[in-house]
């Protein structure tokens, strides 16, 4: 019994001590939340107490949020025995949020769950907030978009953020697009907005994005931040020069102040290259004129004139421009001096560097007596040419006149001698000669058309009429024949199935 009575008060002091030495846990360092539910967009207030004597590094304390929420921290209280420190988080997406226990040697506080909702219009409407998919594994200096899309209820609203400001990184904002589009029978706008970055060396990095301001009115209602993004940048392969444009570019050209009609030895012009490319920006497009101080030749002098950049930021890519002017002077006549131009670039989505070879457009260089050649035989030609073509048209206009009275003197016709009659006016729309037998106007006939076995059954029919001594032919065998010939002419085939008008078939008509 004595033993249990000295033991009772040990075990006592015991259980005391261990009350004592456990408070710390509770009320030394505590982090405080008064709302279980926030929307996706706006700030969840958190309240952290310390004890001045446990000397806490409050950044070092607070680096496990990194991964969970963005925030920024507050001094409210700076009492003698201990700090408030009012956090300021903001979620990263909707969902269930969890803000894990926070240690500092051995004290720690408690895990706190929390509901992420959906942000909500002015009228009550969910915001839903999609991630367009990312290439999280680009070239060094490839184009790579980040996009958002917004969609909501709120037809004018804008979209406000900031470049991304990383060591190895070049970003642009891109520009804001609205689309009306209908979800279920309602009317909904989606709101795309994003950016392009730029790596320009080979790294792996978890990439943060600047928060997106939702404005409406004029009035910033939310503020939406992002989880981060790793992206495994590749290393260009080591035959690509810093220089080479990463992405397809495409060059035109076009010559200015060309003398008309033809230049001539000495002068001078200007030929203006156009570079432009998706997804590069300007200043990364190769140089013109370097290429040009490469073409090197006798036969034509050339200075750089002037060069201007420009990159356009549209709603889903950058465009770069370059436009470059140079003046050349051809020393002798010639065609086409200025060589080619050839441009190197490496292509991302085939991995491999491609050519981009530009043909300029051929250009006549001649002096003022070959140019006084060419213009009398380019008059010459073109006498000829409205010659022969005034002719061709008169044989046609007289050939389709000759066939229509052909056909009308046919009809009309009431014996052979009358149907012999008729075919002369074929013969002059043919340029046959005229005063011949129907056998000799039929060979000619042959010579030019197919000829049927029923037409030359015919004109035998009619050698039998014409040479039978009758002055009368049958009603019925006459409108036989008339019918026969009047047929077979209409469906004439030439011997030869094309004829085309060209120029030479002019001249044989000359």
């Amino acid at each position: 019994m004595v033993i249990k009575f000295i033991l009772l008060p040990i075990i006592l002091l015991s259980f005391f001590a261990f009350s004592v030495n456990a408070t710390p846990l509770n009320s030394q360092i505590k982090l405080e939340i008064k709302s279980n539910t926030i929307e996706y967009g706006k700030p969840l207030n958190m309240y952290l107490t310390i004890q001045k004597d446990l000397n806490i590094n409050i950044n070092e304390f607070l680096t496990p949020l990194d991964n969970f929420v963005k925030y920024s921290v507050i001094l409210l209280k700076d009492e003698k025995t201990y700090q408030v420190y009012k956090i300021k988080a903001k979620a990263l997406d909707t969902g269930t949020l969890v803000i894990p226990s926070l240690t500092w040697g051995k004290y720690k506080t408690s895990t706190h769950k929390i509901k992420v909702t959906h942000a909500l219009t002015s009228k009550g409407e969910r915001i839903v907030i999609n991630h367009e998919n990312v290439n999280k594994t680009p070239w060094e200096r490839e184009q790579t978009q980040v996009m958002v899309s917004i969609i909501t209820s709120d037809e004018n609203i804008i979209l406000n953020s900031k470049k991304i400001f990383h060591a190895g990184v070049e970003s642009y904002l891109l520009k804001q697009s609205t689309k009306k589009i209908n979800i279920n029978g309602t009317t909904k706008y989606k709101h795309t907005f994003g950016w392009v970055i730029y790596f320009l060396y080979k790294q792996n990095i978890k990439l943060s994005l600047p928060h997106v301001e939702y404005v409406k009115d004029g009035v910033p209602r939310y503020r939406f931040y992002f989880n981060k993004i790793e992206f495994d940048v590749k290393k260009l392969p080591v035959y690509i020069s810093p220089t080479t444009p990463i992405g397809v570019i495409n060059l035109t050209a076009s010559y200015i102040d060309v003398p008309d009609p033809v230049m001539q030895p000495a002068s001078t012009a200007v030929i203006q290259y156009k570079l432009s490319a998706l997804g590069i920006p300007s200043k990364w497009l190769p140089s013109i004129s370097q290429l040009y101080n490469n073409l090197k030749s006798p036969d034509i002098q050339h200075s750089h004139l002037k060069t201007t950049m420009q990159t356009t930021i549209g709603t889903h890519n950058i465009t770069g421009e370059k436009i470059v002017a140079i003046t050349f002077t051809p020393l002798q006549s010639s065609l086409s001096p200025i060589k080619d131009i050839g441009i190197q670039y490496f292509d991302p989505k085939l991995g491999r560097l491609k050519l981009l070879t530009f043909k300029h457009e051929k250009l006549l260089v001649l002096n003022w007596f070959a140019q006084l050649i060419l213009v009398v035989v380019l008059l010459f030609i073109s006498y000829v040419l409205i010659l022969s073509s005034s002719k061709f048209i008169t044989v046609r206009i007289n050939k389709y006149k000759y066939y229509k009275i052909f056909f009308r003197t046919i009809h009309q016709a009431k014996s052979v001698f009358d149907i012999k009659q008729s075919l002369t006016y074929i013969s002059r729309a043919e340029d046959w000669p005229i005063n011949v037998s129907i056998n000799d106007w039929l060979n000619n006939y042959r010579l030019k058309y197919h000829l049927t076995d029923t037409l030359e059954s015919v004109f035998n029919e009619m050698n039998l009429e014409l040479y039978s001594g009758k002055r009368k032919t049958n009603s019925n065998v006459l409108t036989k024949i008339k019918g026969e010939i009047q047929k077979e002419i209409r469906n004439k085939k030439t011997v030869c199935s094309k004829k085309y008008f060209n120029a030479s078939y002019l001249l044989q008509q000359f």
